[in-house]
């Protein structure tokens, strides 16, 4: 029996997730007994984090524990499975925090077992605060706050005690109320004229090699992989981690070779007035709310096309679904392929909608494209701007049907979960602003 993963737990530092499914991959604990408790591993139905279940699935299944997993799941789904199993731990792992009250509904439905399992929540968008707001019913169990994979894995094998993860219910902070504004003149400027600009609907598939230089390496290697710094850099130094994450990015653009990504794009009208905006095509109109900021300068996403004649580009773009790879991959023990594969699938979707966005910036201004650095990519170093539905400026997950309706990809594999995030999970969806004073900001 190999036992990195253990060592690598027991060295207490922070661990990427790259570290820790290579550990996976060559390390079984099968032999050495298995642990007590069954665990069961979901999301929140409508949850497309696919990579964040497999992982977790993986991390506790080498640990010892027998392990199930059920994807995204109803309330009722969780419970059940948590009855018959007799499971001891109900590990949820979200992308995007799933809508208060279906959260809620989760903890009635364990609070209603017999014998309720140790609740563990992780995952990028677990945060105390948003708990603190949300949950309205005590669960009667234990429930843990564990957004760190390395830290889970910790516990888990009784490395580190639980204690300091409970989570307890803190007390309010008594705010002043802010009244919002609304309809505040003279914020921006005038943009300049727009140039003609088609509503024709364009579409087409792309490759994963012709976008690679699009791709953010920082993005790709720090972020998804957790690389400690400039990929060439480590690599230069002879970085371990470094050096296999390359070797697996590269076997990932080989396994992606013949696959295909699309996109689909146009132009609609569109006129803001107050906190709305109406955009309109092919004879349809279809109106959307947006927030505004509760303080100064009091943002909101209409300002940028409350002047006559402007439009806004909806575009989606998608990597596609190899879930069925992935999976195949983990099963396998090839983990931390697997895992260089999803991270490979999300920023090519993202560097797809970049080149797309730079090519609506140029037909907008009529300028001719010019290639971005790295750094102006990162920092949005242009004129306009690209928002996405479930972000701080536009937060509303439930407006992506407007997408739905004004693009045609209702047969393209492409859909909406029951939290109206878009699956499968490598999907980019954008409204592109073309005012050059838009910035990014939080209305939230």
């Amino acid at each position: 029996m190999t036992d990195r993963l253990k060592t690598l737990l027991e060295s207490g530092r922070r661990i990427s997730a790259l570290a820790l499914m290579a550990a996976c991959d060559d390390t079984d604990f099968r032999n050495s007994g298995r642990r007590p408790g069954t665990v069961i591993v979901a999301s929140p139905l409508g949850d497309a984090h696919l990579s964040g279940r497999l992982m977790t699935e993986s991390l506790v299944r080498k640990i010892g524990y027998e392990t199930i997993g059920l994807g995204p799941v109803s309330p009722k789904q969780m419970a059940k499975a948590v009855e018959s199993s007799q499971a001891r731990y109900l590990i949820l792992s979200w992308l995007l925090n799933p809508p208060a009250a279906e959260f809620n509904v989760i903890i009635r439905e364990l609070n209603g077992l017999k014998q309720r399992p140790i609740l563990i929540l992780g995952g990028v968008a677990v945060n105390r605060a948003w708990l603190n707001s949300t949950i309205k019913d005590h669960y009667l169990g234990t429930l843990l706050v564990m957004p760190r994979i390395d830290v889970l894995g910790r516990v888990m094998l009784g490395l580190e005690a639980p204690d300091s993860y409970l989570w307890v219910r803190e007390a309010p902070v008594r705010t002043e109320h802010v009244p919002s504004a609304t309809g505040i003149p003279g914020l921006l400027s005038p943009p300049p004229p727009m140039t003609a600009l088609s509503e024709e609907i364009r579409s087409g598939t792309w490759n994963f090699a012709e976008i690679r230089s699009w791709v953010s390496d920082r993005a790709l290697f720090q972020l998804h992989l957790g690389i400690a710094g400039p990929i060439e850099k480590q690599l230069s130094a002879n970085d371990q981690m470094a050096v296999l994450a390359d070797r697996y990015v590269k076997q990932a653009y080989d396994l992606l070779a013949h696959h295909q990504g699309q996109y689909w794009y146009r132009w609609v009208a569109a006129k803001g007035h107050c906190d709305s905006i109406t955009f309109s095509w092919d004879n349809q109109s279809d109106t959307r709310h947006f927030p505004r900021q509760t303080k100064a300068p009091y943002r909101n996403l209409a300002d940028y096309v409350a002047f006559p004649d402007q439009k806004v580009g909806l575009c989606v773009v998608t990597a596609g679904n190899q879930e069925t790879l992935i999976r195949n991959l983990m099963d396998s023990g090839q983990a931390g392929l697997a895992l260089a594969v999803h991270a490979v699938m999300v920023q090519s979707a993202e560097a797809a909608t970049e080149f797309i966005h730079a090519q609506l910036r140029a037909a907008a201004s009529g300028k001719p494209l010019a290639p971005l650095t790295e750094d102006q990519m990162t920092h949005a170093s242009y004129e306009g701007k690209r928002f996405s539905f479930g972000y701080s400026a536009c937060p509303n997950l439930e407006d992506q049907d407007l997408f739905f309706n004004a693009l045609p990809i209702q047969d393209s594999g492409l859909r909406l979960t029951d939290t109206f995030m878009i699956a499968p999970e490598a999907t980019v969806t954008a409204l592109v602003f073309t005012h050059p004073e838009a910035v990014y900001f939080s209305a939230t």
